[in-house]
């Protein structure tokens, strides 16, 4: 019970209010409109967007394209080595290629040709992986003097994925062995790519360069030991 004065004038009035004592006040909820739920996937343009912003490090750069299933389905199961034209230099390194394929390989070794290495599938011979090791800048007039002087420029391992065998009046290929287990176009892949992570990535001739690279991952692929004497 509270007693309350009230004072009108001279005089004053007695007021009793009661209050309970059990009331207890509820707290107060604040109420919000309910929020709408965020959409917090990507928009086609932020898809493009990153998809643009994102490229593969230069070792392991490969043909873009997409592949259908069938290109999945694809095993590999032929090795090839092969020699072909430097790249800048395919009208002189042509003339001379016919000449070079009679030499034994203690002096065709020294001639200017680019060597590679070439998966092929027997069930889709229209189909072939090309691999190969090469400087960066291969038409480049400072590339030519560095190599020339016995220094190194920086290389790139490419990886291309081919509609077709390698053809051309001044390519060579030769069938290598076949693989007891054919790789699938993925785990080929991989078995590149961790080889191109271990390999130096400094190009330098007699040292170095595309033969050595080529007979390092026909070994790699094939567990057997070969020299750049057997890519030539």
């Amino acid at each position: 019970m509270m007693i309350n004065f009230i004072a009108y004038g001279s005089k004053s009035i007695t007021v009793e209010s009661v209050v309970p004592a059990n009331r207890v006040r509820k707290p107060r909820v604040w109420r919000s409109a309910p929020s709408k739920p965020r959409n917090t996937c990507p928009s086609n343009s932020q898809h493009r967007a990153a998809s643009a912003n994102t490229s593969l490090p230069k070792p392991f750069a490969t043909e873009q394209r997409a592949t259908t299933p069938a290109e999945e389905a694809i095993s590999w199961d032929c090795i090839y080595v092969g020699r072909m034209p430097l790249v800048g230099f395919e009208a002189v390194s042509a003339m001379m290629l016919p000449a070079v394929t009679l030499l034994p390989a203690t002096l065709s070794q020294w001639f200017p040709l680019h060597s590679f290495l070439a998966l092929g599938s027997s069930r889709s011979p229209e189909e072939c992986m090309v691999i190969d090791f090469l400087p960066e800048r291969p038409t480049h007039p400072t590339t030519a003097l560095a190599l020339a002087s016995g220094g190194s420029v920086p290389g790139q391992l490419r990886v291309r994925r081919l509609r077709g065998w390698v053809r051309g009046a001044s390519v060579r290929t030769r069938f290598v062995m076949k693989l007891e287990t054919p790789l699938t176009d993925t785990a080929a892949q991989c078995a590149v790519e961790v080889f191109n992570s271990r390999w130096d990535p400094e190009l330098r001739l007699l040292r170095n360069d595309c033969r050595h690279y080529t007979a390092a991952l026909l070994t790699h692929l094939s567990s057997k030991q070969y020299g750049i004497q057997d890519v030539l």
